[in-house]
């Protein structure tokens, strides 16, 4: 049934992917948070307060639950909030142009002007892959534009292994792979180009909930924040 539910909004009938995923009992854990994700695609925010009421506390692992608890906590203008969510999910998963254009929104509302920004263009550019994808997908015959055109984006989005696949595939000259392999290495996203240069710890203070300060190791390093879970906040 969640595969029928994901060929379902592959088709982009989402409607139907979730009265498939409504009608499971029980309903596994990633179930669960598509089908949040889906609650969050309707603009259904009963939905999602009822998602929130029996499964915010569960399926850390997936993106689809940080999308949704992020998107609730937008929705209840706990900006702050969301964006720690948000970039949880992208840690996940840093190909979701969704969560890139929530997380850009919920920047920009807290005067995170240049990261806002280049979140959405780093939204933009995943709607390019998908749809050059897409594309190609379709057809038995790619062609060269297309293919350099999506290792151009990879590389742009510092998915460097993926775009080496892609030069690969096209039967690159072998004393190119050598350099575009170190390349790719070095050009893999970190955490601060995947969350747009945002160190989550700063947005300490401008949400809504209450938490304490992350501690330091012995080395000084701090750990991020965690982003708060729905219905568990401190009073």
């Amino acid at each position: 049934a969640l595969g029928m539910a994901r060929n379902a909004i592959g088709q982009d009938d989402w409607q139907l992917a979730r009265e498939q995923l409504e009608q499971l009992d029980p309903i596994s854990t990633e179930g669960q948070a598509l089908l949040g994700r889906i609650y969050v695609h309707l603009g259904d925010f009963d939905g999602v307060e009822k998602w929130i009421a029996r499964a915010a506390d569960s399926g850390d692992q997936y993106a689809d639950t940080w999308l949704v608890r992020g998107a609730y906590f937008a929705h209840q203008d706990q900006h702050a909030d969301a964006v720690g969510c948000f970039s949880k999910a992208l840690l996940i998963d840093q190909t979701d142009h969704v969560v890139y254009s929530l997380y850009s929104q919920s920047l920009k509302q807290l005067s995170f002007q240049s990261e806002a920004k280049e979140a959405s263009r780093r939204a933009e550019l995943l709607k390019e892959t998908h749809s050059i994808g897409a594309k190609m997908a379709a057809s038995e015959v790619r062609t060269d534009d297309d293919v350099s055109n999506l290792i151009d984006l990879l590389e742009e989005l510092r998915r460097g292994d993926e775009a080496l696949a892609w030069r690969r595939i096209t039967n690159a000259d072998e004393s190119d792979h050598g350099s575009k392999s170190a390349d790719s290495k070095s050009e893999q996203a970190t955490r601060t180009f995947i969350l747009c240069g945002v160190d989550v710890n700063e947005l300490d203070g401008k949400g809504d909930s209450q938490r304490s300060e992350p501690d330091a190791d012995r080395n000084g390093n701090v750990e991020a924040v965690e982003p708060p879970i729905p219905g568990q906040q401190s009073e």
